[in-house]
C-alpha cells in the first residue's frame, strides 16, 4: 500500500500553441478542464479573457482558496492528438500545467 501512495505523479509531454513543450501534470481529481501557470501563459502568447472573479479551491500545502478571473484559449497537442481548449490561469503552480477533464 505504500508504494501506491508515493509514486510519482503522472505526467505527460504536451505541446501548447504550437510553440513549447511542458510536462504537464494529469489529474482526473482537477476541479476543472486545466489550470495553467501565469507566466507559461504569457510565454506561449495565448489569448487571455478576463472573467468575473470567483473562488477556486487549491489543494496547494492542504486546501486553500485561490481567486481567478482570467482563462486562456490554448491549443492542446498530446502525441499528435490536437484539441482547442481553455485553462483557469492561476499564479505559481507547482506544475506549470495541470490537465483535469480535456
Amino acid at each position: 500500500m505504500q508504494e501506491q501512495i508515493n509514486r510519482l505523479p503522472f505526467t505527460i509531454p504536451l505541446l501548447l500553441n504550437r510553440c513549447q513543450y511542458v510536462q504537464a501534470l494529469v489529474d482526473l481529481g482537477c476541479g476543472c478542464f486545466s489550470a495553467i501557470d501565469d507566466q507559461l501563459a504569457a510565454s506561449v502568447r495565448a489569448e487571455i479573457i478576463r472573467i468575473p472573479p470567483r473562488k477556486v479551491r487549491l489543494a496547494v500545502g492542504g486546501v486553500k482558496e485561490g481567486i481567478i478571473n482570467q482563462i486562456v484559449i490554448i491549443t492542446y497537442d498530446i502525441n499528435g492528438w490536437r484539441a482547442r481548449g481553455t485553462a483557469y490561469v492561476l499564479p505559481q503552480l507547482t506544475y506549470s500545467i495541470i490537465l483535469g477533464r480535456l
